[in-house]
């Protein structure tokens, strides 16, 4: 008896088409694999970009800036030898120049709200840092020599006296 054609074609149709559906499906998914590979590579590529561009602008920038008030602070502290040298709660340094050279190391510090107080000594200049602290230059002071002063908030200091 011969075997009935419909349904072996019918088993023979659907092996072939669910082969069909599975080879479908695995290119499609390779497909969509590939293209968020290559979707990852832009976005690190114009990731990447973006950091070098801004980079670049930064270190551009940065070779025309000057230093922060606080980096100009720590350098004259570093310059004048700032120390300890009493109980109290000032730290004292010395570097030369007189009263022209306190006068320009105030004005390199760029206070805001700069006050001028004149005195039978000479004028006292007193002004505010960024952070708060306040800062005073003087013509004379206790050891007699011309004085920039710089003052916490807290009440800690430093003076830095300025001989001839």
């Amino acid at each position: 008896m011969p075997l009935p054609l419909v349904p072996i074609a019918a088993a023979v149709g659907r092996a072939v088409v669910g082969a069909a559906v599975g080879f479908i499906a695995r290119q499609l998914a390779k497909r969509a694999a590939r293209k968020a590979a290559e979707r990852a590579a832009r976005k690190a590529k114009r990731d990447a970009d973006r950091k070098a561009d801004k980079d670049a602008k930064r270190d551009e920038q940065c070779k025309t800036c000057k230093p922060s008030q606080e980096e100009r602070r720590q350098k004259l502290e570093e310059d004048a030898g700032v120390t300890q040298q009493t109980k109290g709660k000032t730290k004292h340094g010395e570097l030369p120049g007189g009263m022209k050279r306190a006068d320009q190391e105030f004005d390199n510090l760029e206070p805001k709200d700069i006050k001028t107080i004149p005195t039978d000594k000479g004028n006292i200049r007193v002004g505010t840092l960024e952070n708060g602290d306040k800062v005073t230059v003087r013509p004379t002071s206790s050891a007699g020599k011309p004085t920039l002063e710089i003052r916490r908030p807290n009440g800690r200091g430093i003076e830095i006296r300025f001989p001839e």
